[in-house]
């Protein structure tokens, strides 16, 4: 009971503290989606911070289980790093020969509040550590990834280049969440009846049509004043 209390304690922190870093960071395009839509602030910082994050990536040589490059990069490779991808790999062979039969290879799991996505190739297995809800679309969006990432990896050892970096990981991390970003965006234009862009443009243009009318009012009416004037000016000269 004191463990469970003390976790959910530190859980609520965790989200307390991204919230209030979402509305300090974004708070004034989130008061004005809270406007558009008619959800709260708190709820739309909410499930901005749920938002699928690529946290850590993994590439490990393939039979062996040995780390061969680590995303984001740290000063050197800890032991537990080197445990966490022996386990991985462990996990992918057990499921792999266990499920051989059925033609099917692990892709995903689930580890505490993270997701473990995994792709394979003869030489090399990628592990991405991913925090958040992952929208409709994400395995299709990873494999993509992933094999790009494997492609590059293959062509990079067959020119006997360098060992591999870290680098060569990162473009997975952003291109993944800038791709699921995207899905997020059309998921929440999807349950309005009109696009927020359009609302917004809308609302600007009223003002500024009714301010290009009135000033072309007064302009009107301070041209006709000014001519009334100089013809009475001009009459009683005369």
């Amino acid at each position: 009971g004191r463990m469970v209390k003390a976790y959910v304690a530190t859980a609520m922190s965790d989200l307390v503290r991204q919230l209030n870093q979402r509305i300090e960071q974004n708070g004034a395009m989130l008061r004005l989606r809270s406007m558009i839509s008619g959800k709260s602030v708190a709820e739309l910082a909410i499930v901005d911070s749920q938002h699928l994050k690529v946290e850590e990536i993994f590439l490990i040589r393939r039979g062996s289980g040995a780390l061969v490059a680590r995303w984001p990069a740290g000063v050197a490779k800890s032991n537990s790093d080197v445990h966490v991808s022996g386990v991985i790999s462990a996990i992918n062979d057990f499921a792999t020969h266990t499920f051989q039969s059925d033609g099917g290879q692990l892709r995903s799991f689930e580890l505490d509040d993270f997701n473990i996505y995994l792709r394979a190739s003869p030489a090399y297995l990628v592990a991405a550590k991913c925090r958040g809800i992952a929208p409709t679309g994400t395995d299709a969006i990873f494999d993509d990834e992933f094999m790009s990432l494997l492609e590059r990896l293959h062509e990079h050892s067959a020119q006997g280049e360098a060992p591999v970096d870290s680098g060569e990981l990162a473009p997975l991390a952003s291109d993944v969440e800038t791709r699921t970003a995207e899905i997020y965006a059309e998921n929440e234009r999807a349950g309005l009846a009109f696009s927020p862009f359009k609302a917004l443009v809308f609302l600007l243009a009223i003002p500024l049509f009714a301010g290009l009318l009135w000033w072309g009012y007064t302009s009107m009416e301070r041209a006709q004043t000014l001519r009334n004037v100089e013809a009475v000016i001009a009459n009683f000269r005369q």
